[in-house]
């Protein structure tokens, strides 16, 4: 996990100054290849002693699961390390769709809610360099 210039206490302290009711971390504070998380979870329980702190994946922590699941039989290792840290996660279900692009296939991460297409990420090569937009991958499920 990558530490904000000056350390990720300088994150704590500016949101604690700010009085918030709630802090929502977007993601994408991890890669892939993180080897370790405990950066990321030593500022979770810094920013659950100012507010309540909602975690939602990003593409990264998406990857890192996908990359890091079924060791010690866990299915999502980063859920449990940040739900033990004090945050709740928003963590939306994803599936493995694929879509045809230039006659060939390409794999991408769907999520649905109650049938409806919410979002819709590249999963593999293909259709991270395909140069389409995430709208024009939607069009194609």
């Amino acid at each position: 996990v990558g530490v904000f210039e000056g350390g990720n206490g300088v994150i704590a302290d500016l949101a604690g100054n700010t009085f918030p009711d709630a802090i929502l971390i977007g993601g994408n504070m991890i890669t892939e290849d993180t080897k370790e998380i405990t950066p990321l979870t030593d500022l979770i329980k810094r920013l659950t002693q100012i507010a309540p702190v909602y975690y939602s994946y990003g593409e990264q922590e998406l990857k890192y699961v996908k990359a890091n699941s079924g060791r010690d039989g866990e299915a999502d290792p980063l859920r449990e390390a940040l739900e033990k840290a004090g945050a709740v996660v928003l963590n939306e279900e994803y599936t493995e769709e694929f879509i045809e692009i230039d006659g060939q296939r390409a794999s991408v991460l769907v999520s649905r809610y109650n049938g409806k297409l919410l979002r819709v990420i590249p999963n593999d090569e293909l259709s991270r360099n395909s140069g389409l937009s995430r709208e024009e991958l939607l069009k194609k499920l």
